[in-house]
């Protein structure tokens, strides 16, 4: 661990170098005062040597490297598996979850951890069977971590990677004399226990199972009802650790799945739903009643409370990384776009049809996406969805839509405003990621850049998806990342790619569309803003009609704040606003005689807004939805009656059942 006198150096020189970068004439007083407050953290914080127990140490070169939150990390890691080394035979250990920020560096803690207790002679011959699972897909990140951070000639452990059918290696791992990590994909996983006749692999892996279990990107053990959540919560293996940036996702219910994998004393679905979720949810509208925000405040300290012992939040420290600003750009319509959207609704009100948010959401996202996509519809949209199938076809029976269409960029303000922001950053050498979690755009994607920039795939630009092998996954992330590189963008599918790849190559995010999972953009948006990045990082998120999904973006990540980081946000949205499709619709025609849009602090923004002023309405700082409000903090007073109240329900309760 660097001193603290280095740091505040090495930091303060790199600011006043982006701020020449940038253009700036002043720096930046804020971020200055927070490189000092981190450097004087680290003077105050940071231990005086690398041992986490009597014999028990973090290799040198580990230490050396690490930063204090990662420090922490481990330390916290140590103490929920392992406990204490006097004890570890008496004591079976704990669970915990590992929840940092995406970017933090999460994937090396663990690795310090196995190379330290598999140096002490005691823990290595305790703690031979260590497993690691994750994602197919972050299988070959895993491998080339290890790799970087504990090369094999020095590693005091033996490394398996099972991304076949190929069952000899979970034989040799479970049977070694020496300790010996294996790194097995989640699905992998869940054919092996399942498909198993002799019970020989739920012997390995469940019963009695891995001696240290490890989860990445555990938020995926949410659906009660999966396969894979039965199963691995099933294990017998006490010492697991969870790692996830986001344990929150859709609703309390998920993240009561979630944190049960490693403290299943949160009770049943019934008995968490009385007890937090209809009291958290009832207070998260701005029409709740002052009793219900109180509720809503109470219920959601004493939630994080109970969790706070064994999961270990951290975010990114503005000292540390470079600034990032986050904005959401609410786009126009286009004329065809208004036209469809308004016979659209014509017809329902004629059909005396209210049809679901899904069965119309499929139909409306295309349309503002770009009116050509309702020409794929017809020829792949069967009647899965009902009778948004039969629109579709009039539209193209009156003319509405055409072939011709394709390639006409001014019927979609996001197209527009994209190709904008990709001349821009062309003409400033910066690079970019776009994500859609729609196959589809994608493909309208890469058409685009393809005949309107005469850009080739592989040559100016690469997409990744969910076909997209995951090592070929990280040789487009090692060429995008290099400065001498000619590919410029990244097109990602935000479900296949949103997790594990490091794409710091790029300065600039744009989510293509809002994903009904806050987590899904939030993950997309860190693929660059991670731990090694030095330029200013740029998120626009693009929302027309969807307005209504990102309002309800919002809500969730609040309710996830209040219970994650005891954030007190205030409410911005009814009831009726966060269920309403169509009451958001924004019908402005663009008037060039009105004032021109203000100005934000991202002038690679403002010059794309002066070059297609006719496509945006709006655009907000996305951050600022989540604000803090100290004044809404409980008093110490309010937090004792908030855990004297949920003493009393529960207890009431217990005498109910």
């Amino acid at each position: 661990m660097a001193d603290a006198e280095n740091i505040l150096e090495e930091k303060l020189f790199k600011h006043f170098r982006q701020c020449q970068e940038q253009g700036q004439d002043s720096v930046d007083i804020d971020q200055l005062l927070a490189i000092i407050e981190y450097a004087k953290k680290v003077k105050e914080n940071t231990p005086t040597s690398f041992k986490l127990d009597d014999g028990v140490f973090l290799d040198e070169h580990h230490y050396n490297k690490a930063l204090l939150h990662q420090l922490e990390g481990i330390k916290f890691i140590y103490e929920r598996l392992i406990g204490s080394l006097a004890d570890v035979d008496r004591n079976t250990g704990h669970g915990g979850i590992l929840n940092h920020c995406m970017g933090m560096g999460k994937t090396f803690q663990v690795i310090a951890f196995i190379t330290a207790i598999c140096r002490n002679e005691t823990l290595r011959k305790k703690f031979k069977r260590i497993a690691v699972f994750c994602p197919a897909g972050l299988i070959s990140t895993w491998e080339k971590e290890f790799t970087l951070r504990c090369p094999a000639e020095s590693r005091p452990f033996q490394v398996l990677t099972v991304s076949t059918s190929n069952k000899s290696a979970i034989h040799y791992w479970y049977n070694s004399e020496t300790p010996c990590v294996l790194i097995l994909g989640y699905d992998r996983y869940r054919t092996f226990v399942s498909n198993n006749d002799d019970g020989v692999f739920y012997k390995y892996l469940v019963s009695p199972g891995p001696d240290i279990l490890f989860c990445d990107e555990m938020h995926r053990i949410k659906g009660k009802k999966s396969q894979l959540t039965k199963i691995i919560t099933n294990t017998k293996t006490e010492r697991r650790l969870g790692i996830t940036g986001t344990i929150f996702q859709n609703n309390l219910e998920e993240y009561r799945c979630c944190v049960g994998f490693t403290y299943p004393n949160l009770g049943t679905e019934k008995r968490f739903k009385e007890l937090f979720s209809d009291h958290i949810e009832a207070g998260q509208t701005k029409d709740a009643t002052d009793e219900q925000r109180q509720m809503m405040n109470e219920r959601s300290y004493v939630l994080h409370s109970l969790n706070e012992k064994h999961v270990h939040r951290r975010h990114h420290d503005p000292a540390v990384m470079p600034p990032r600003r986050d904005f959401v750009i609410f786009m126009r319509l286009s004329a065809k776009q208004r036209t469809l959207y308004g016979h659209h609704v014509q017809s329902l009100v004629e059909k005396k049809i209210k049809g679901s948010y899904l069965m119309n959401y499929h139909l409306l996202r295309r349309m503002w996406t770009h009116p050509y996509l309702l020409i794929n519809a017809s020829k792949n949209h069967s009647d899965e969805y009902g009778y948004p199938n039969e629109s579709v076809q009039k539209f193209i029976e009156n003319g509405f839509v055409c072939h011709e269409d394709e390639y006409i960029i001014e019927l979609s303000y996001k197209l527009l405003f994209v190709l904008s922001l990709i001349k821009k950053c062309e003409e400033k050498g910066e690079k970019l990621l776009i994500f859609s979690q729609h196959l589809d755009t994608i493909g309208l994607l890469k058409r685009t850049l393809q005949n309107i920039k005469n850009w080739k795939e592989g040559e100016n630009f690469y997409t990744i998806s969910g076909f997209v092998e995951s090592v070929e996954r990280e040789q487009y992330a090692d060429v995008f990342n290099k400065s001498s590189s000619n590919v410029r963008l990244v097109i990602v599918s935000t479900k296949a790619g949103c997790c594990g790849l490091n794409l710091q190559g790029a300065s600039r995010v744009v989510i293509f569309d809002v994903s009904p999972n806050p987590s899904n953009d939030e993950q997309a948006t860190y693929r660059t803003y991670r731990l090694g990045q030095e330029k200013a990082v740029y998120v626009y998120r693009l929302a027309t009609l969807e307005e209504r999904d990102y309002k309800r973006q919002i809500a969730k990540i609040s309710t996830g704040r209040r219970v994650e980081d005891q954030s007190q946000i205030e409410s911005e949205f009814t009831e009726k606003e966060l269920k309403d499709l169509y009451s958001n619709f924004r019908p402005n025609i663009y008037d060039p005689s009105l004032p021109a849009l203000p100005h934000s602090d991202d002038t690679m923004l403002n010059d794309v807004l002066a070059d297609v002023p006719e496509a945006v309405v709006e655009w907000k700082n996305h951050e600022l939805h989540f604000a803090h409000h100290p004044e809404f903090e409980l008093t110490d007073e309010e937090k004792k009656a908030a855990e004297a109240s949920y003493v009393a329900e529960s207890s009431s309760m217990d005498e109910r059942y």
